[in-house]
């Protein structure tokens, strides 16, 4: 794909729509049973903006910039970067799906033509995962639904340490936002999509349980990641599923691969107290 048409806000848009319109999605929700642990279904909210390039003339031109949660201790997964969204609420979430075409004009036509190529199902469990990313996104850094102009849904993805399974929807950020966190939110990371185009960005991050131990029962020994540095200095690490979750969007909609990484570029941290259930769980 021409990297240019990146920094085109409504050309690249109309290519997610078109993209994710025909990406395959199996959105059954994981069968509810008699298990003491069961699998859990999660909306996230894939939220990207744009923003304007102040030298050039044309408002079109800038840059898309993913938005991310950096997880509090109070929540399982502390330290990490995910985007916006929780566990599905079977009580609130079907009424939020009823009422999304009602209240918020955030559905542009071209995706309910996409949509509207989907079996019923398929369509109603997109809905219901976007009214569940929508709510969690309100309550945790209060993000109003009618500003996230809805561009589609990317395939779920099963988490490897904790038993979910991810809904994740693409969202188009309208207007300005100013964001108001909860107490499962330490702040707010911001990666420009160029980010991603850069190889000398990746590495491989190697974890470390609490206890000083590194067995990832089973799992790998390192995992891809992607490093990014904060305009203040901080340097955050995106791995694991909002890292892959990143991966199959840049697929899906620029035809981008994850570019090949040196063995020798491994980042190594120990996974805080507390990291599988949060601080405030017992």
């Amino acid at each position: 794909m021409d990297r240019g048409l990146l920094a085109d806000r409504e050309r690249f848009v109309n290519r997610i729509v078109s993209c994710l319109g025909r990406c395959e999605l199996d959105y059954a929700l994981p069968p509810s049973s008699g298990d003491a642990d069961p699998v859990l279904p999660a909306g996230v909210l894939f939220l990207l903006s744009f923003r304007t390039d102040p030298l050039s003339p044309d408002p079109d031109n800038g840059e898309f910039v993913l938005h991310l949660i950096k997880r509090s201790a109070t929540v399982a997964q502390g330290g990490d970067l995910s985007c916006p969204g929780g566990i599905l609420d079977p009580r609130r979430d079907p009424v939020g799906r009823c009422l999304l075409p009602r209240l918020f004009p955030i559905i542009p036509r071209a995706v309910n033509r996409e949509l509207a190529r989907r079996d019923a199902a398929t369509r109603r469990a997109v809905l219901l995962f976007l009214a569940n990313a929508l709510r969690e996104s309100w309550e945790e850094v209060r993000l109003r639904p009618w500003q996230v102009r809805f561009l589609g849904a990317l395939p779920p993805y099963s988490l490897l340490l904790l038993k979910r399974r991810i809904f994740p929807v693409v969202g188009l950020l309208d207007g300005t936002w100013r964001p108001r966190i909860n107490a499962e939110v330490e702040r707010i990371v911001e990666i420009p999509l160029r980010a991603f185009f850069d190889p000398a960005n990746y590495a491989w991050f190697d974890f470390s349980l609490p206890d000083g131990t590194s067995d990832h029962t089973g799992m790998p020994a390192e995992f891809p990641c992607l490093l990014y540095r904060e305009a203040d200095g901080r340097l955050e690490v995106l791995w694991g599923a909002t890292f892959n979750i990143t991966m199959t969007f840049l697929k899906i909609a620029a035809d981008f691969e994850r570019p090949a990484i040196m063995r020798d570029r491994v980042v190594r941290r120990t996974l805080p107290p507390g990291y599988l259930r949060g601080s405030n769980r017992s």
